[in-house]
């Protein structure tokens, strides 16, 4: 099992980052994000617990997730359950977002498995690593967005 945490301070408020990753609509928004599927919608939210979608990223890879813990703005808790990157089993990932004077600070773990015979740690570190600049490159790219975002309001008002 490995587990991955990585934290970042983002100029985005918390709400906005929160929204980010728990609306599908403000996902497929996401570079890399193809199309967002929503295959069932939360119990009591849209988007809260229960929630299951599937996103499709380039190259034909994908995943389908579900909303484990939804509380907006603080915490968003969330298992993939089936992906195109097979070979690993998925525990968990949580998103804790921290609202700081002049943004939020990001706290994003994940927890995984993959049970290959004598090799699956070493794939798993391999794997982490890879999560890593991936989770790094999503954050940025979600406060690259809440920039323009911002700038453009500002532009139209």
């Amino acid at each position: 099992m490995h587990t991955l945490t990585i934290r970042r301070r983002l100029k985005a408020p918390a709400d906005y980052l929160f929204d980010s990753f728990a609306d599908a609509t403000r996902l497929a928004r996401l570079k890399g994000v193809q199309r967002v599927d929503e295959l069932t919608l939360g119990h009591h939210e849209r988007y809260g617990v229960g929630m299951q979608r599937r996103v499709q990223f380039a190259r034909g890879l994908w995943m389908q997730e579900e909303v484990l813990e939804y509380d907006r703005p603080d915490s968003w808790t969330y298992r993939i359950m089936a992906a195109r990157v097979g070979g690993f089993h998925h525990e968990s990932g949580r998103l804790l977002f921290d609202p700081l004077p002049s943004g939020t600070q990001v706290t994003w773990t994940t927890t995984f498995t993959v049970p290959i015979p004598l090799v699956g740690t070493v794939v798993e570190r391999l794997a982490g690593a890879g999560l890593n600049r991936w989770f790094q490159r999503v954050l940025t790219n979600m406060d690259q967005q809440y920039v323009a975002d911002r700038a453009a309001r500002h532009e139209h008002a």
